[in-house]
């Protein structure tokens, strides 16, 4: 969860309850009726291109596999070796769920709005972006769902 309020509090309810039929719950911008609210175009358009590159590459079947709005159960954190990442910064978010998923973690998107950070600046820079094209790529030579 963003700790600027990007992130509505008041949506933790529903992620929680998610996890009754779901290992990880995903605060969707991307799912049905889910958005963003004053958003500049260039992120919106930056943040759907990392998406579909992650859907593409690693085949992870949600819309939204950048949020950082999420709910995992502690059993499927419990069935990762957590010392085996290797991301740093927003790739963190896609390695942590594209190894959730391929030790079988059922996945569920439940609907948001994101918005725009009122103060401050994202962190997010060409090295960052550099960083995550890569490891995405990493992961997916790397890893392999089995089954």
């Amino acid at each position: 969860m963003d700790a600027d309020f990007s992130h509505d509090p008041s949506a933790i309810p529903a992620l929680v309850e998610g996890t009754q039929n779901a290992d990880v719950v995903i605060g969707s911008r991307y799912c049905a009726d889910g958005g963003t609210i004053n958003w500049p175009v260039y992120r919106m358009a930056l943040s759907r291109f990392a998406n579909h590159y992650v859907r593409s590459i690693l085949r992870i079947p949600v819309t939204d596999s950048t949020s950082g709005f999420r709910c995992y159960r502690r059993e499927i954190v419990e069935k990762l070796d957590l010392d085996e990442i290797r991301s740093e910064g927003y790739s963190f978010l896609v390695e942590l769920l594209y190894r959730s998923w391929l030790v079988g973690a059922r996945i569920v998107e439940k609907p948001i709005l994101f918005r725009d950070r009122l103060l401050g600046k994202s962190k997010i820079n060409s090295k960052e972006i550099y960083r995550s094209i890569f490891m995405v790529l990493w992961l997916k030579v790397s890893l392999h769902r089995k089954g």
